[in-house]
């Protein structure tokens, strides 16, 4: 069984690459697109699953650090962004175009650094009673 803070971020990345996909088709009037989403969805969904990992964003010791985490995230995505539209445009036969992958990897990243620094201080360490907060950020 997972434990319970690599459930929350799964869940949290999942939902957020949901919304930054439907969030990218709405700004282009492509609401209805449903197969490419589908495919933005998974791709992009795959090529995160298997890099996050691999740079600890899923380790709980890092996950609840903000000083840790948004560097770690954007650089993740660096790898993930790129990864995940080249899986795209394999899969829907189309090019990739140099523009779109810029700004696609750009404001995606954006979103999951926002989104994992937030969690990062929610679930970090709290302020101690007196007064003086924890030396782990």
């Amino acid at each position: 069984m997972i434990p319970s803070f690599p459930r929350t971020l799964l869940i949290g990345d999942l939902v957020v690459l949901a919304l930054l996909t439907l969030l990218g088709f709405a700004t282009h009037q492509q609401v209805g697109a449903w197969y490419r989403m589908a495919v933005v969805f998974t791709s992009v969904g795959f090529a995160w699953l298997w890099t996050a990992p691999w740079l600890g964003l899923f380790r709980e010791d890092l996950t609840r650090r903000p000083g840790q985490i948004w560097w770690r995230t954007a650089w993740a995505w660096t790898l993930a962004g790129p990864l995940g539209l080249v899986l795209r445009a394999i899969w829907l036969d189309a090019p990739l175009i140099p523009l779109f992958a810029m700004i696609f990897v750009g404001l995606n990243g954006l979103g999951f650094v926002l989104w994992r620094t937030a969690y990062a201080w929610w679930a970090g360490p709290r302020t101690m009673a007196s007064g003086t907060a924890p030396s782990q950020i």
